[in-house]
């Protein structure tokens, strides 16, 4: 679980054929390993399979349709069963008679399905007819093709109303028929004809505007009000069959369930061994395997195979190839793991890379933290990520809409507990609680243990905190793409980010200890590397607090007062014999030392460290973002309790306002602060670092079982 992703090997195994499909199982299947596809790599065809494997796949087919089928009725059996052992042969036996014994449960299987899709469809007339029930149709089977009138009724979506109307006017010269029904939904109803003629055009306008033509059974007559009369009949009878049905195949299904279940799982499973075995080469009725493999797991590895039959050949390659042919397995702790996918929409890393997953999972939580930082506020996505945590794909919605929304609470439950967690401890630390902060929260008792952006000079104490935060961020940048350069090119790594971070930790020094003046740096060599701007509030505020009587000396604010103690700080002095400060002479010499290994490359030289230099201090500068949307954020919610409850002197009279804020304030700082923070970490970090995300992820092969056990 370190960094860097796991050392690969390639295997190369030899197996006899008939002991090809238990290999799968019982060693590559335990031990991580990446079938090579022979047939991609080396532009080799696939081998061709016996008449046994043949049937294999298509009695998989037939088991696939049936548990369809069952998936149906909402049955889900228990238990599990031992087919491993069984030959191929024995196994497509077994299966072609279970699929004898079952035929009749099958037949009326396929009957509830067909009875459920009518049922689907009269529901859908019904709810068509109900918007119709007003137009004066004396038989909605006259709609369609008549001998010379064309009629269709069918669904469009409300914006293309009046576009339809148009060109219908244009089309057929005014001589048309169109009647829209109003409706609150996304879609309305409506009614068009015009002279047959005109058919064709008129067939090819509507398809453009995603006309959906509705079309009645011809058993439903008359009127639509009659007609909903007697689609409901329908639909009644069809529920009456489906219960019989259900009833009478009950015992059948209970009888059969788990065994044709198990069944398909296992011939599911044998497919997709014969179709990887397929993509391998076969000499001597041996197939020849090659596969990716953990460098560390090699010698369990073979003595795995050892142990599964001795007769197996198995030779472990050290190969010789570019990274970018190297899968990328990376392995991180529990906690990390939920920010994988984060990394990953950027780019998976590659081969040589650092894996920046852990870095980004205590990045992100710390910058949103920051700009979302408010206990209410940060309780709430707390709570939404509890949410997500307690969801499976079982509890989802039947709702389409609120199903996809509840998978990215499910997916992002983790992340969402974590960021809340740390919005929860910023917003104490700054005295926010639902956007009442400040003077606001001091007036109704609220302590700030550490320091409120929203007093005065909080925000100087703020936008010093986002830089000196991005300055520990690009400096870890710096080093790790020091560490990343030695292992290709050490000339290259002292004198590009070796040299660049030196001269970046002389700029923070002289920034933080004599301001941006570089006139000081010239004439100053003593003073002291500190955060001016957080000591001197953190020391007002104190006085702030003492006020309105609250007391600032509990053990949280005791620890905050002491860090921030005047006396903290690095000293910084000139260098011995001379009237240069070390921060100073850091910035300077490193800098030469970089200028002239890009001279030696011309105008291009040049350019490239003007442009790494530029970066450099924009990146740092980037942060102040932070602290834009952390004020962005609470002033936000300031708006809305000065609207509601402008005058408010006490915790409930703040209340409204607090309140109705919420529903507009945390989706959309949610959201923003979010993004903002993926950002820093995508933009500022990852290009810092120099990673490309130009890697493809390791796929071992791997066997899920629910209704089968993997045998011997």
């Amino acid at each position: 679980m370190g960094f860097r992703p796991e050392k690969m090997s390639i295997a190369k195994i030899s197996v006899k054929r008939e002991l090809g499909r238990q290999f799968l199982n019982q060693v590559c299947n335990k031990y991580e390993l990446e079938i090579i596809d022979l047939v991609k790599v080396a532009q080799s065809e696939p081998l061709s399979l016996t008449d046994v494997e043949s049937r294999t796949i298509d009695l998989h087919a037939e088991f696939v349709q049936i548990v369809e089928l069952l998936n149906g009725i909402g049955s889900k059996s228990k238990g599990n069963m031992n087919l491993e052992d069984l030959s191929l042969l024995d196994l497509n036996e077994k299966a072609q008679s279970l699929l004898e014994n079952t035929q009749s449960l099958i037949k009326e299987l396929e009957r509830i399905k067909v009875l459920g899709e009518e049922i689907y469809s009269y529901e859908s007339v019904i709810n068509s007819l109900k918007e119709i029930k007003n137009l004066e149709i004396q038989n909605i089977q006259d709609l369609g093709e008549g001998s010379h009138f064309y009629a269709t009724l069918g669904f469009l979506k409300g914006i293309h109303q009046y576009r339809l109307e148009m060109a219908l006017d244009q089309l057929t010269g005014g001589d048309f028929v169109f009647i829209p029904v109003p409706s609150k939904k996304a879609k309305i109803i409506c009614l068009v004809g015009a002279m047959k003629s005109h058919q064709a055009a008129l067939n090819r306008l509507l398809s453009g505007l995603g006309f959906e033509e509705v079309s009645f059974p011809k058993e439903l007559q008359d009127t639509p009000l009659e007609a909903i009369d007697q689609a409901n009949n329908e639909l009644t009878r069809r529920k009456q069959e489906i219960e019989i049905l259900q009833h009478r195949i009950k015992e059948l299904v209970n009888e059969y369930e788990l065994s044709i279940r198990a069944m398909e799982e296992q011939l599911s499973l044998e497919g997709n061994r014969l179709k990887i075995l397929q993509r391998t080469q076969l000499r001597k009725q041996h197939y020849i395997i090659w596969a990716w493999l953990w460098r560390k797991k090699s010698k369990k590895f073979l003595k795995a195979v050892e142990k599964f039959d001795s007769s197996i050949l198995v030779e472990i390659i050290e190969p010789k190839l570019e990274s970018s042919e190297f899968p990328t397995s990376v392995r991180n702790n529990i906690y990390s793991r939920s920010f994988e996918g984060l990394v990953y929409g950027f780019g998976v890393p590659g081969y040589k890379e650092w894996d920046p997953t852990k870095f980004l999972s205590i990045l992100i939580p710390i910058f949103f933290g920051i700009m979302f930082g408010d206990v209410i506020d940060g309780l709430v996505v707390f709570l939404l990520g509890l949410y997500g945590l307690s969801l499976s794909p079982k509890k989802y919605s039947k709702n389409a809409m609120l199903a996809e929304l509840q998978t990215y609470f499910d997916r992002g439950g983790p992340v969402l507990v974590t960021l809340g967690s740390t919005a929860m401890i910023f917003g104490f630390l700054f005295g926010s609680y639902r956007g009442l902060g400040g003077h606001h929260a001091l007036e109704v008792g609220l302590p700030i243990l550490w320091f409120s952006p929203e007093i005065e000079g909080g925000q100087f104490a703020l936008l010093e905190l986002a830089i000196f935060l991005g300055c520990i961020v690009i400096g870890s940048a710096l080093i790790i793409q020091f560490l990343g350069s030695w292992d290709h090119d050490k000339k290259e790594a002292i004198f590009l980010p070796g040299m660049f971070f030196l001269f970046y930790v002389g700029l923070v020094f002289l920034v933080f200890t004599f301001g941006p003046n570089p006139t000081l740096w010239l004439n100053e060599t003593n003073g002291k590397f500190d955060l001016r701007a957080l000591q001197t509030i953190a020391q007002s505020q104190e006085e702030i607090m003492h006020h309105h009587h609250i007391d600032f000396t509990s053990s949280v604010g005791t620890l905050f007062e002491s860090l921030n103690a005047t006396s903290w700080g690095i000293p910084v002095f000139p260098i011995p014999g001379t009237n240069i400060s070390y921060p100073l002479a850091l910035l300077i010499v490193p800098l030469i030392f970089s200028a002239i290994y890009h001279f030696r490359h011309g105008m291009d030289g040049i350019g490239e460290l003007l442009d790494y230099l530029i970066t450099l201090i924009s990146n740092t500068i980037s942060f102040a973002r932070i602290f834009a949307y952390t004020m962005v954020h609470g002033s936000l919610s300031l708006v809305f309790i000065q609207l509601f409850s402008g005058n408010a002197h006490s915790l409930i009279e703040f209340l409204p306002g607090m309140i109705l804020g919420g529903f507009v304030v945390i989706p959309l700082e949610l959201l923003v602060s979010f993004l903002q923070s993926l950002r820093l970490c995508w933009v500022e970090f990852f290009s810092k670092i120099h990673f490309q995300g130009s890697g493809y992820t390791f796929k071992p092969f791997k066997e899920n079982r629910l209704y089968t056990i993997s045998g011997n």
